[in-house]
């Protein structure tokens, strides 16, 4: 579905990221978590003991309940359902009973979900939900992504559902700089989870490994619960409160800003050979000069409109001159909005020519590493400034019920953000910038998370060995089992 490894086609300087081989026994998204960071499944039921602890009794549980609601609210919508409070509450503890680690049956002939590695003496659990990876998220404090289509189709190929894991969950009940700043990546197909991971190469300063937080078309992956309503929403009643709501939508500056704290981003400059064509080449100076000039003439006949009439009072009646007057204000009028606009087209230009401006690339991906090379670092930076502003708030009507460690990082509401642009860093406005050039069609850059595969430990040398020796003797045997048969 060209969900994986695209960009490693477009940008030879990229790792491919592999699937490994994972269990299918319904507890695959824990053991796939476990491979991707350690190297061995999840069989002692550690990850998915925790994620049962943390959904009943852990200290962010009710602001992930309000998560969910919050998302599966708009979800409802959509499709015009309205759920009662019994019935919210049955399926938040239908959530709680998937995640137990229970078995749902001692043994199975064909191991559970589809995919993976079976064995018929294993126990099968309850297959996962998108808002378990989220609470998973949570456990390990780092962000996932899920690499994953967006519908499941037939065998003739029609769409018929839609996919929800696919996207980005960041573990926003825990401040960014006590987080792992690379993220966890994993691929969902067929109802089955698996670890991505990139091979290990002689030369590694020739590929680096990233995952995208786009789409191939360049738009911004699915930001998975990312808003918090806060304590004091009243469900039922502030979600018909267009205004209330309104605060709630978090703009793409906003979630850029997320990502920026929570993750070291990179900007990958796309070679020109195999960059696509634009779908609309565009001629930026051209065509804003044009309307810069058409607007400065316009200005220019207003002003000698502006002046002749004021020079004319002389010796009229005063009917004569309230009308005067009245043709003065409208005319003032007139040329206060032409300079705005010229402003704001200025401004335009301004962002154009800096978005076209050659050696970009490097510029770009050389300050992003640099401003992100530490776990956490960009998050710190944001968080110091937002502290020295939450003092100065402090006992303000600003300070609602919104207890998320994110929200008092960044602010009191998601408004004050969207209406105050110069609050996010000149790294999120620059990101901003060229991915909105992106979607417009003039792709040079993948938006991409850094993955951190550089520390290898004792350990790992002496697991692979081992695994190592044990497939061996696996396969030895299973081909003297069909010998016999």
């Amino acid at each position: 579905s060209g969900r994986l490894n695209w960009w490693s086609t477009v940008c030879t300087s990229c790792k491919r990221l592999l699937p490994l081989a994972t269990t299918g026994d319904g507890n695959c998204l824990l053991h796939a978590a476990s491979l991707g960071m350690w190297g061995f499944h999840d069989r002692d039921l550690v990850l998915r003991k925790a994620l049962y602890t943390m959904m009943r009794s852990g200290a962010e549980r009710e602001a992930l309940k309000r998560r969910w609601r919050w998302q599966q609210t708009q979800q409802n919508k959509e499709v015009c359902l309205v759920y009662t409070e019994e019935e919210w509450e049955r399926e938040w503890n239908e959530l709680l009973k998937l995640a137990s680690s229970e078995p749902r049956t001692h043994f199975s002939k064909n191991g559970g979900t589809g995919g993976g590695v079976d064995n018929s003496e294993d126990p099968v659990y309850e297959s996962l939900e998108e808002f378990h990876v989220f609470v998973l998220a949570h456990i390990l404090r780092r962000p996932i992504v899920v690499v994953a289509d967006t519908m499941l189709r037939d065998s003739g190929g029609e769409a018929f559902a839609p996919i929800p894991f696919g996207g980005i969950y960041l573990p926003l009940e825990v401040l960014p700089n006590r987080c792992h700043c690379s993220p966890l990546v994993l691929a969902y197909d067929q109802a089955h989870f698996s670890a991505l991971v990139s091979m290990e190469q002689k030369d590694q300063q020739r590929e680096q490994a990233v995952i995208p937080l786009t789409d191939s078309e360049h738009k911004l992956l699915p930001l998975h619960f990312a808003v918090d309503p806060g304590k004091d929403w009243e469900w039922g009643k502030d979600d018909n409160d267009n205004t209330r709501l309104a605060n709630l939508i978090l703009s793409l500056e906003a979630k850029l800003n997320l990502l920026h704290s929570y993750m070291n981003v990179t900007w990958i400059r796309i070679p020109s050979e195999t960059r696509a064509p634009l779908a609309q080449p565009e001629s930026p100076t051209a065509s804003a000069g044009e309307d810069v000039q058409s607007l400065a003439d316009s200005m220019d006949s207003d002003r000698d409109s502006i002046c002749s009439n004021s020079n004319g009072n002389n010796g009229k009646n005063s009917k004569e001159k309230e009308k005067d007057k009245q043709r003065k204000d409208k005319d003032k009028n007139r040329t206060d909005s032409v300079a705005n606009k010229i402003g704001s087209i200025s401004k335009t230009l301004g962002i154009k020519l800096k978005k076209n401006m050659g050696g970009l690339g490097g510029l770009v991906h050389g300050k992003m590493s640099r401003a992100n090379s530490g776990n956490g670092k960009n998050g710190d930076t944001v968080e110091k400034v937002k502290e020295k502003k939450s003092k100065s708030r402090k006992g303000s009507k600003e300070e609602s019920g919104h207890n998320s460690p994110i929200e008092k990082m960044n602010t009191k509401s998601f408004s004050d953000k969207q209406s105050d642009p110069w609050k996010y860093s000149t790294d999120v406005k620059l990101s901003l910038n060229i991915l909105r050039a992106a979607m417009q069609g003039e792709r040079k850059f993948i938006f991409a998370g850094l993955l951190l595969t550089s520390h290898r430990h004792q350990f790992h040398e002496e697991m692979i060995g081992y695994y190592l020796t044990s497939a061996q003797e696996r396969f030895n045997a299973e081909q003297e089992q069909k010998r016999k048969e």
